[in-house]
């Protein structure tokens, strides 16, 4: 039994059978489950996870000293690699923070840190990464302080380097995202990234000093060398480009520009990630491959493959020292690094087996990075490289290659098919997950990157990696080498253009669920697995089980709001404004506002309101609905219009009485060229029925009054005993009871009107919304207080309401704590 157990362990790990075994295949995926499951095991457990980690290990290694059964060995290994993961996870996660101070809001701080990483230029100010140091807060004296946080600041002028030791005055504010259905969570995107806490950064950075090694000013030498050698005579929009590929940034970058790259699918070419670092690798490689296969004494010395293996480690590490080490490109280097070690030890390459232990590594160094949506999208676009690229290429050669009779053509369409199967695979592997996490799938994508990537392969990154060499030594050489990196960067925005002009068919919004998404995986890979099940019936039995499951489930989506009775309403965490969805009986859906704010860098519309939608099955709306020429309340609607295509926008008035009229009436006119149905409400109580739901529209945006706040839409739902009044600025709407009672607030005037209309509505809930930047609100010394009881979006998350008919209810499907706050309840005596 021993001799059996010692063959099969043997047969595992020996170099012959490493690729077909993938043992580390199997230890990666443990690692990672690992690290997954560290976020439903409590932190207290850490201790108890690296001691079974350890012990495990151990046994392992008995268990191969002494020969035992080869069942055992894979078990204590299998356990070894997961509890190790999800201690190094739980580790990562207990350390990230701030060590020395407890961040409040309400307190202005002066700070001291060192600038880590590379700051980025925004629209509306920069941002930056700090490592602080010590900091003093209002009536808190001088403390130490230890801890990673991302600062935002709208006035600095003068962005600071990588290793320059600053002081500022900030605020420092919660991470938190808006609580609704489809959200990004950035707060677990900062936590990936080691960062604990942000903050807001009042005036200027002031430079105190430099704690930067050698290594580190001679970096920043480098990047301002080649950032000066870039001519401005070059359009902004290409030195944008050349700015991304060539050192990380994308300051040039406008809102516009972005769509259009994520519309046309070719943004991940503009974020430096495996891709650049896989070119530029690459390119080093053939290139110092085919210079030393002309020096004949070193083909003595060493094979040509494991010189040109050699020379390009530095120069990848380079690469990615240059453009910013952005944890992306970090990974991207161990990844290539690995792949690299392979061909200098002999050893006969595996994708699989590579990038198992290119994972392992990273989970161990970087346990957090399993969360970051970068790493997710690298690991699952190599994988299904590894799995469909090479069967979509035997496929497509078969029946296509044998139609050219020239050497060349053949040639040439060898290796476009080559190109478009690598694309296809990694295209068709992500779509899910990019779905998942930016509720958008590219179809137009695929086409796109079939052309964008060579562009980007063969001209825009070696050129562009050439002229930051050549920028190190002479700035009016590397002035001449930008110009032609100029002509790649044009073509892709050429194709972006047209892509965004010509390909609005090719973009797909959706936005699986968790369970969806397992199940669109489970898909690909039973589709994957068919080689190896036994039987022809077997191998479209499995695929079509699942496809079955999906189409199942887009039915389900469909087909239940026809069926649905009940009244149903959400009242959305916009952040600054407020929005809400009606999801009538018989499945029509109303908007009523979509939020907004004054700044260009943030569409609500698109960030909060549409993922959100997208989330709950919603795609087509019957009705907008705009209920204040405030842009609180109609800036995010842009974005819904465009992308929900409802059947008529509802509006009180043309135009506003203060200065948000201007851009409000700029909006209308938008609306009537892009020829979509306005109706504007009379100056009067208007009253409908929509699927079987009373509405009355009373319009006081004619009646401005002396007060701004005085004029808006009042929306009274009826929906048979039930009356819900979504109040908008009015005090004054002449209902005389309500189930239920939703307004926005902004300041002590509208605490005052919330107050009035409580004592005459006599509702049985209310609902708030603050129009009021949620960075802000910590900052105003409130001097009023909102009645006990009222429930908050911006503190309870999204809301939802139920109504039957004849009695109301409420869920809270986001709430952060525990406990359900106490909703408004008074006597109707």
């Amino acid at each position: 039994m021993e001799s059996k157990g010692k063959s099969q362990l043997s047969t595992a790990i020996s170099a012959s059978r490493w690729n077909t075994y993938r043992p580390m295949l199997l230890l990666a995926s443990s690692l990672a489950t690992g690290a997954y499951s560290s976020r439903l095991i409590p932190s207290e457990f850490f201790g108890a996870m690296l001691v079974l980690g350890v012990a495990s290990f151990i046994s392992l290694i008995a268990c191969a000293w002494f020969r035992w059964n080869f069942l055992a060995s894979v078990s204590f290994a299998l356990i070894a690699s997961f509890a190790i993961g999800a201690s190094a996870s739980i580790h990562a996660q207990n350390s990230i923070g701030l060590d020395g101070i407890s961040p409040d809001s309400s307190v202005s701080c002066l700070c001291e840190g060192v600038v880590s990483g590379v700051p980025q230029r925004r629209r509306n100010g920069c941002s930056a990464d700090i490592d602080l140091k010590n900091c003093e807060c209002a009536e808190m004296a001088l403390s130490s302080v230890s801890g990673r946080a991302r600062f935002f600041a709208s006035r600095a002028k003068l962005l600071p380097q990588e290793g320059e030791r600053v002081r500022f005055r900030c605020r420092f504010f919660d991470s938190d995202e808006n609580d609704n259905p489809g959200k990004f969570e950035y707060g677990r995107f900062l936590g990936s990234r080691g960062i604990g806490a942000t903050g807001m950064i009042y005036g200027q950075f002031e430079v105190i000093g430099e704690d930067s090694s050698i290594l580190q000013r001679a970096i920043n030498w480098a990047r301002n060398n080649i950032a000066a050698s870039i001519p401005t005579s070059i359009s902004e929009e290409r030195r944008g480009v050349i700015e991304a590929v060539a050192l990380g940034k994308k300051d040039l970058f406008s809102g516009d520009l972005r769509r259009e790259f994520s519309a046309a699918g070719i943004s991940h070419i503009f974020a430096i990630s495996g891709l650049h670092v896989g070119l530029v690798s690459a390119f080093i490689f053939f290139l110092i491959k085919i210079s030393i296969g002309r020096i004949s004494f070193l083909l003595l010395c060493m094979p040509v493959q494991r010189i040109a293996a050699l020379a390009t480690l530095p120069a990848i590490w380079s690469y990615v020292v240059i453009t910013g080490y952005s944890i992306s490109s970090i990974r991207a280097g161990i990844m290539i690094t690995v792949y690299l070690f392979g061909m200098l030890v002999g050893r006969r390459q595996d994708l699989l087996n590579t990038l198992a232990i290119a994972v392992a590594l990273i989970l161990l160094i970087m346990p957090l990075s399993l969360f970051d949506i970068s790493f997710q999208l690298s690991v699952t676009a190599v994988l299904g490289i590894a799995i469909f690229a090479r069967r979509f290429e035997i496929f497509l050669k078969a029946r296509c290659v044998g139609f050219f009779k020239s050497r060349w053509a053949r040639r040439i369409a060898s290796s476009l098919i080559s190109t478009s199967s690598v694309t296809a695979a990694a295209t068709i592997a992500v779509s899910p997950l990019v779905a998942y996490h930016f509720k958008i799938v590219t179809l137009l994508g695929f086409f796109t990157n079939i052309v964008a990537i060579p562009v980007a392969a063969f001209a825009l990154v070696p050129a562009a990696f050439i002229a930051s060499l050549v920028a190190l030594f002479s700035q009016w050489l590397a002035a001449v080498i930008w110009h032609l990196v100029a002509i790649p960067a044009g073509a892709l925005l050429s194709i972006s253009n047209f892509s965004a002009e010509h390909g609005s068919w090719g973009i797909l919004n959706f936005a699986p669920t968790a369970l969806e998404l397992s199940l669109l995986y489970l898909f690909l890979i039973s589709i994957s697995a068919s080689d190896i099940l036994k039987g022809r019936s077997m191998r479209f039995i499995l695929p079509a089980f699942f496809a079955l499951l999906l189409l199942g489930d887009a039915l389900y989506w469909r087909v239940l709001p026809l069926f649905e009775t009940r009244l149903r309403i959400y009242f959305f965490d916009v952040g600054e404004g407020q929005s809400a969805l009606l999801r009538l009986p018989g499945g029509s859906d109303i908007l009523v506002d979509g939020g907004g704010n004054s700044g260009e860098n943030f569409d609500i519309g698109e960030r909060i309101v549409a993922p959100a939608l997208w989330s709950m099955g919603v795609h087509r709306l019957s009705a907008i609905v705009v209920t204040a020429p405030k842009v609180t309340r109609f800036k995010g609607l842009r974005y819904m219009i465009e992308n929900f295509s409802p059947e008529e926008i509802i509006v009180g008035s043309a135009s506003g009485p203060d200065a948000d009229g201007a851009e409000f009436s700029s909006f209308l006119q938008w609306i009537k060229s892009e020829g979509n149905a306005l109706k504007v409400l009379p100056a009067e109580v208007t009253r409908e029925i929509r699927s079987g739901v009373g509405f009355e529209f009373i319009n006081q945006m004619r009646d401005f009054g002396a007060r701004r706040g005085e004029y808006s839409i009042s929306l009274n739902i009826i929906h048979d005993e039930v009356n819900i009044l979504m109040q908008g600025d009015s005090a004054r709407a002449p209902v005389p009871s309500n189930a239920l009672l939703f307004a926005a607030s902004m300041g002590k005037y509208d605490v005052e009107k919330i107050e009035r209309s409580i004592q005459r509505l006599d509702p049985d809930y209310v609902i708030l919304s603050d129009e009021r930047p949620r960075w802000v609100r910590p900052f105003v010394k409130d001097s009023w207080r909102y009645p006990e009881g009222i429930i908050k979006t911006d503190r309870d998350g999204m809301v939802e309401a139920v109504s039957d008919g004849s009695d109301i209810s409420l869920r809270f499907p986001m709430r952060r704590s525990a406990s359900r706050p106490v909703p408004f309840q008074r006597s109707r005596g």
